[in-house]
């Protein structure tokens, strides 16, 4: 049975019995030396006698350690308690003598500038702040944009090609249009008989199977009208902004190789959420934006134009809801970063981070 964290620490096992503390305060607790004799430090929590056989700083913030039940045959030398008031080991925390009436308080150690500014930013923030910031900067310039572009067309194409297959459409993503086909209804009838055959397997797990009833109901309802014409229209701009919101929540937490890749995440994410809220808000608002929207097309007319036309809507009404919605949606990938973060991380938002650096070790035999 796992020992009980405190606070807002958490607990994790393995299959092999290890326990994971994962805490926002470091402690000095001293690992077990790779291929050395020497043991990690002794942990004393809920009666049972652990070794601290590894420990890291995380790069979400907070610190991970790895106990493992104490093995009889080592002697030792020196017991730390979990909890404790502090973090064992930890020197106690100097505070200054309030400066005289008048007199400003010395705050030569404060961090100044670009550094203070930079330790406001919750830790989740600074890698995604990394990209994005590049990526708006470099979109208003015209040889960036002609490449960036490429990010916008690739992501936009695939998902008007993935609804297509969706209502039963053959579908080939080209570089700048989709090539769509007539619809099967056999193909879009096997569709819908798997999303009712999924919804009846889900029908016992709550919290999806109202979501799987309805989408398996309302399936028909779009694939077999001229509504789902419209889906299609509307599934370029809509795949952006997920595509976005996954980018920007995959910027704040562990890349899946190399924590490099955060910075990208972010990169990508931003360049597609500006890209997308600045071509409707001048949609929406601007009528030298409105009309170039309306005349220049590589086919046709363009995605928004056709949709606003089926449903009788101004073009710019149309242009302001979708705004809002590309405004939206990778907001939400913004917020569910930092709450995942957060949780991960055990991180406290309003106290400006652990520290990044593993505390000093300290040995135990």
């Amino acid at each position: 049975m796992a020992p009980t964290p405190q606070g807002r620490d958490r607990v994790e096992t393995t299959e092999g019995g290890d326990v994971v503390l994962l805490t926002r305060l470091g402690r000095p607790w001293a690992p077990r030396e790779a291929g050395g004799a020497r043991t990690g430090s002794a942990v004393r929590w809920d009666g049972q006698v652990f070794e601290v056989v590894g420990a890291e700083a995380r790069p979400q913030g907070g610190f991970r350690y790895v106990l493992r039940p104490w093995d009889d045959r080592n002697v030792i030398r020196s017991l730390d308690e979990y909890p404790g008031e502090e973090p064992a080991g930890a020197p106690p925390q100097a505070r200054p003598a309030p400066a005289p009436a008048g007199v400003r308080a010395p705050d030569a150690a404060r961090p100044r500038g670009a550094a203070a500014l930079l330790r406001r930013i919750p830790p989740p923030l600074r890698p995604l702040l990394a990209g994005a910031l590049p990526a708006v900067l470099l979109g208003w310039f015209l040889p960036f944009r002609i490449l960036g572009e490429g990010i916008s067309f690739f992501v936009h194409e695939l998902g008007h090609t993935f609804v297509s297959w969706l209502f039963g459409r053959f579908a080939v993503p080209a570089v700048i249009l989709t090539l769509t086909f007539d619809q099967s209804r056999l193909l879009a009838g096997l569709i819908w008989a798997a999303l009712l055959y999924a919804a009846f397997r889900l029908r016992s797990v709550r919290g999806v199977r109202a979501a799987a009833f309805a989408v398996a109901g309302l399936y028909p309802v779009v694939a077999f009208t001229p509504l789902h014409v419209q889906a299609i229209n509307l599934a370029g701009h809509a795949a952006e902004a997920l595509v976005a919101a996954v980018f920007l929540f995959r910027a704040q937490r562990r890349g899946l190789v190399s924590d490099w890749e955060l910075p990208v995440y972010g990169f990508l994410g931003a360049y597609l959420w500006a890209r997308n809220v600045k071509l409707f808000f001048g949609v929406a608002f601007d009528a030298a934006a409105r009309n170039e929207y309306l005349t220049v097309a590589i086919t046709g007319e363009n995605d928004l134009v056709k949709v606003a036309q089926a449903f009788h809507l101004d073009l710019a009404l149309a242009a302001a809801l979708t705004f809002l919605v590309c405004l939206a949606v990778p907001a939400l990938g913004v917020v569910a970063g930092l709450r995942a973060a957060a949780h991960a991380a055990d991180y406290d938002p309003g106290g400006g981070g652990p520290p990044a650096t593993c505390p000093t070790r300290r040995e135990s035999g």
